[in-house]
């Protein structure tokens, strides 16, 4: 299995977008939908901005507090690996199944590469642009 990271619009309103998620690895594959917000997704780019640009060690991110007290949470930390341009992106997910997200969730590791993250960093604003103003199939992939 490759390791990838989607992010697909799922919906928006004025406050608020829905995501559908799938995260790969060769050990697991999760599909989880997470709630986010412009500043979530700015704090996103921002972690990853600093990460690229060597201003940070690793990014963390969380779009939810973990626990059965709020929505499905996906946290992600990525940090290198190696000097030869290879990252790590640590998944930690509550999976949007109906059960008990303290019972219900996983965390396992995803390899990319400095260019990837790139390319995916530079395709991710375009998350909070309209709906109607994306190609229907429009994704956001780290693979």
């Amino acid at each position: 299995m490759e390791d990838n990271i989607i992010f697909e619009k799922i919906w928006e309103d004025d406050d608020l977008i829905a995501l559908k998620v799938v995260c790969s690895s060769s050990v697991a594959t999760i599909t989880s939908k997470i709630y986010v917000t412009d500043p979530l997704i700015d704090e996103l780019i921002g972690q990853i901005k600093q990460f690229l640009d060597g201003t940070s060690e690793e990014g963390i991110w969380e779009n939810e507090s973990r626990g059965n007290e709020s929505t499905a949470c996906l946290a992600l930390r990525f940090f290198r690996k190696d000097r030869l341009g290879h990252i790590v992106i640590e998944v930690f997910a509550e999976l949007d199944d109906g059960g008990d997200y303290t019972k219900h969730n996983c965390c396992f590791f995803v390899h990319t590469e400095y260019g990837l993250l790139m390319n995916f960093f530079r395709r991710f604003f375009f998350i909070t642009v309209s709906q109607s103003e994306l190609p229907n199939s429009f994704k956001f992939r780290i693979t």
